[in-house]
């Protein structure tokens, strides 16, 4: 027991060893920031075997079956626009790749009890704290002037402590939290699991420190001042509190596709008039609390990016993952954008069918279940990330790839917590001596 448990806990800290290095800026040289790379993704595929229940597991066989095909796209893609950029994107969406299958074909009930789950919980109170406290302080004119370094990773930041993080936006017109995080959107899209996934903890087990720390990470995104996080949190509340009346529908039960098709749409228009509202409080061009006015509606960017939307004959992958426009690598305000531009139409339809696949098996027949179980807010959780990835131009994200993982994982399995998978080992083994001794 001792073994496994030492086992799990490596395989869980080794894990948000590589989320956090492609998105915290603690690691500031190249060479470091790969050395922990290429040691922590050893170590996940050479010391954790794969299992056999989860090869056959149907769930977990059609999400490999995803991602394979989105890695051959890419592959196309990458082939049919060569250079140098484009081979090396390819390999850093392919580590994204390896990562959700790496969590998909390790992980199981037997060897892992829910800490894989409450670990972030944990991490999100943690670095919450950290950016209360640091945002006070500031505030409070108490910000110092040394042990400031200049990122070699991180071009976009110019000012980071090792204690204080990234001054950059301490220092602007609004005070945001960003933690160590390269910049509050990431922050708060981070904060988006432990802050659905803790309160779903304390409605499953009454205990306040989980409802605490859920606050706690809900306070922390609203001081991201991160607009696309707060409109996903709110919008997923809304849907959250639409399928708990209609799970109370017997004839509404029977049809979940249906009713989450609604309920996206509720949502959607709860975004749209949240963002209306605060665009309609400033003047045209003028700064927009949030950033949400520059937008004016949640289709302005289709609408400024319909050049990249029409196809071009001659590359029917896309223009490769690559892509400079103007000296700079290319990047759109909407992930469907993205994709067509990067992948081709080939690109946007697979993103539009995977994501359809898992509200449609994963997302919508959680959410209706009147079972308690804590799939129903990583649901949640995976919800409110699919709205912000859509609107940082992703889906590739190791946030949203985490939490699709936990969630296809939680359709197949239910997890233990640590105290129950003791006394289940515990029992189990003195079967065992009973009936050999016996």
């Amino acid at each position: 027991m001792f073994y496994n448990r030492y086992r799990e806990n490596l395989f869980i800290i080794t894990v948000f060893i590589v989320m956090f290095e492609y998105q915290l800026s603690l690691v500031q040289t190249y060479i470091i920031d790969r050395i922990i790379k290429i040691v922590a993704f050893s170590v996940l595929i050479i010391f954790f075997r794969n299992i056999r229940d989860n090869k056959r597991c149907i769930y977990i066989q059609k999400i490999d079956m995803f991602y394979l095909f989105l890695f051959l796209l890419m592959t196309l893609s990458t082939i049919t626009n060569l250079n140098t950029n484009a081979v090396i994107f390819l390999i850093k969406y392919s580590l994204f790749i390896l990562f959700v299958l790496i969590l998909l074909h390790k992980v199981h009930p037997d060897f892992f009890s829910d800490r894989i789950i409450i670990f972030p919980i944990f991490i999100g109170a943690v670095l919450s704290i950290h950016s209360i406290t640091v945002l006070l302080l500031v505030y409070f004119g108490i910000e110092p002037d040394w042990a400031y370094v200049v990122s070699e990773r991180h071009s976009r930041i110019n000012r980071f402590s090792y204690f204080w993080g990234d001054m950059a936006y301490l220092s602007g017109q609004y005070l945001r939290a960003s933690s160590f995080f390269e910049t509050p959107n990431r922050f708060g899209n981070f904060l988006i699991f432990p802050a659905f996934v803790g309160f779903g903890y304390f409605v499953l087990r009454k205990k306040f420190v989980y409802l605490f720390v859920s606050i706690l990470c809900f306070v922390t995104i609203g001081l991201t001042l991160a607009f696309t996080i707060l409109l996903a949190s709110l919008a997923t509340i809304s849907i959250n509190i639409y399928f708990r009346k209609a799970s109370g529908i017997p004839w509404l039960k029977k049809s979940p596709l249906m009713v989450g098709i609604i309920g996206l749409l509720l949502a959607l228009m709860v975004m749209a008039g949240v963002m209306k509202y605060y665009s309609s409080q400033y003047e045209e061009g003028s700064e927009a609390v949030f950033r949400g006015g520059y937008y004016k509606t949640i289709f302005y960017s289709l609408l400024i990016s319909g050049e990249d939307l029409v196809p071009n004959i001659t590359k029917p992958f896309g223009n490769g993952l690559g892509y400079y426009r103007y000296d700079r690598f290319y990047t759109a305000q909407y992930g469907l954008v993205l994709w067509i531009l990067l992948l081709g139409y080939p690109g946007a339809i697979f993103f539009m069918v995977f994501i359809a696949y898992m509200f449609k098996v994963h997302v919508f027949p959680a959410l209706i279940s009147q079972e308690r179980r804590i799939e129903r807010y990583v649901a949640l959780a995976f919800v409110a990330q699919t709205f912000c990835e859509f609107q940082e131009g992703s889906w590739l994200s190791l946030n949203y790839l985490f939490t699709t993982a936990i969630l296809v994982l939680l359709k197949a399995y239910s997890f233990r917590s640590r105290k129950r998978q003791f006394n289940s080992v515990q029992s189990t083994a003195s079967l065992r001596w009973t009936a050999a001794t016996g």
